[in-house]
């Protein structure tokens, strides 16, 4: 056993250890909370600097439009979603999540709450060429979200050289000559919407061959190609024919391809308005498809429909056929419009061969009686590969009359030729015949001859195919200054189509 005396100096290194330990723990608490409020104050710091800069908006985040609240639908095929819109200039700069700082930095700023926010639409068929230069505020495309339109089916805005004729409608005068020139002049005028414009097949022929009927020479051809190549330099989309009415029914396959191929080299398109679109439509579309795969470009045939009744119910196979060639791999596309009624020209009622020599002939003709005859029977009858609308619709309540210069026959607006005939006590050939001559040739006329069934396309064409409307934009234009006519062709399809 040990006595006290042994354990005196152990005791005193006990206790000396242990107030060291005392005075170590109490430094690591104070180091501890010297650490907190060093942490605690970056951490004030750095949300004040936050909140500062919440208050404030980098330059590059100040905008001249954002639109908030919306559901975006953004032209992807995804579903909507909710997103702010801001835009600097003429440019959308950002989509997503905007603050309060970013709104409120805004020169404009629109609450689209409960409402969609798209893209610009692209009507991708019109005949706006000159109306846009008559009045380019194009009121009735902008108020649907129309923000672009392609021109030029057929008969394009250039160029206009040689035999083609330089008074256009609307009492506008031609002083260019090229499509660039006419670009030139779309833009000095000033005009609401973007434009693009294809070259015109027609338009080419009218350039070197006027409204003769006959083939071009090979040096008349290579004449053609060269107006194309020009066009194309100038910016144009592609090469676009239609092939129902003279003088574009003078056109040959093999032409096309010879005109296509040119198009090729710049990543040109080929738009056609096919031959038939009732009997014979089968064949129109493989002559629009081999036009495409010969020459090596991309085909958009424009209005795909069946505008025959006797037709009704084959649309499948007529979708069919671009299905085949793009399971061959070819670029085939169509367009569509929502309707069971199309606008052409009284003048399509017209056979091929009273059309030839252009419009004083054809008057001479519809003047003539014996003329008049043989065209009423031709009309009745049919001729082979000739479109006769008057076949294809069935019967004269299925033409109604659109719209009229003279005030004598303002009162058959809106009349379809039956109801005409009946309040001229004429046939319904002669009711036709005279008013296109007292009409100076041309008088725009609705055709119901499509059905609603097959307005849908089947099959795998229906992803390849696009609304496309025709007409011109409505404005201030001169067709506009008195009562409106009853055909609404100046809206775009897309509003039945998306809100049917």
């Amino acid at each position: 056993m040990l006595d006290s005396g042994c354990l005196s100096p152990v005791n005193t290194f006990s206790g000396d250890v242990n107030r060291s330990l005392v005075y170590l723990v109490k430094r690591i608490i104070d180091m501890a909370n010297q650490m907190i409020k060093i942490w605690m104050f970056i951490l004030v710091s750095l949300m004040l600097a936050l909140s500062l800069a919440s208050c404030s908006v980098n330059p590059e985040e100040v905008y001249d439009l954002v639109v908030v609240n919306g559901i975006v639908v953004d032209g992807s095929g995804t579903p909507g979603f909710r997103a702010d819109v801001a835009v600097r200039g003429d440019t959308i700069v950002k989509v997503g999540y905007l603050s309060e700082a970013e709104k409120s930095s805004a020169a404009r700023q629109v609450d689209a709450a409960g409402k969609v926010v798209s893209p610009g639409i692209i009507d991708i068929h019109t005949h706006s060429d000159w109306p846009l230069l008559f009045d380019g505020s194009a009121l009735s495309k902008i108020h649907q979200g129309v923000t672009t339109e392609i021109l030029g089916e057929s008969l394009s805005a250039g160029p206009i050289k040689g035999r083609a004729p330089r008074d256009l409608p609307y009492g506008l005068e031609a002083d260019w000559s090229t499509l660039g020139g006419y670009f030139d002049r779309l833009e000095e005028n000033g005009v609401a919407v973007n434009v693009a414009s294809y070259v015109g097949a027609t338009q080419v022929r009218l350039c070197v061959l006027g409204e003769d009927s006959r083939d071009p020479t090979p040096e008349e051809m290579a004449e053609m190609e060269a107006l194309v190549r020009e066009a194309m330099e100038d910016g144009a989309l592609g090469l676009s024919t239609a092939l129902l009415v003279p003088p574009n029914t003078y056109i040959t396959t093999e032409q096309l391809v010879k005109l296509s191929e040119v198009v090729e080299p710049y990543g040109g398109i080929f738009s056609i308005h096919i031959r038939s679109e009732g009997i014979g439509i089968q064949d129109s579309i493989k002559e629009a498809i081999e036009i495409g795969e010969t020459a090596g470009v991309p085909v958009d045939v424009i209005h795909m429909k069946i505008a025959d009744k006797r037709l009704w119910g084959k649309m499948p196979e007529v979708c069919g056929l671009i299905d085949d060639a793009r399971a061959r791999g070819l670029t085939v596309t169509g367009n569509q419009y929502p309707y069971i009624a199309g606008q052409n020209n009284l003048d399509a009622l017209v056979p091929p061969w009273a059309m030839e020599g252009g419009t004083d002939r054809m008057l001479e003709r519809l003047a003539d009686p014996s003329s008049r005859a043989r065209m009423e029977k031709d009309l009745l009858e049919g001729i082979p590969g000739w479109f006769n609308h008057y076949l294809a619709m069935g019967e004269w309540d299925n033409c109604m009359v659109a719209s009229v210069k003279t005030e004598a026959n303002k009162q058959f607006e809106g009349k379809t030729v039956a109801e005409v005939a009946e309040m001229t006590g004429k046939s319904p050939a002669d009711a036709v015949w005279d008013m296109l001559l007292e009409e100076g040739g041309s008088v725009p006329a609705v055709y119901f001859l499509m059905s609603e069934e097959d307005e849908i396309c089947h099959g795998p064409a229906l992803d390849v195919l696009r609304l496309g409307r025709i007409g011109g934009p409505a404005g201030r234009a001169p067709w506009r200054r008195e009562a409106p006519s009853p055909l609404v062709r100046n809206l775009s399809p897309h509003p039945r189509q998306i809100c049917p």
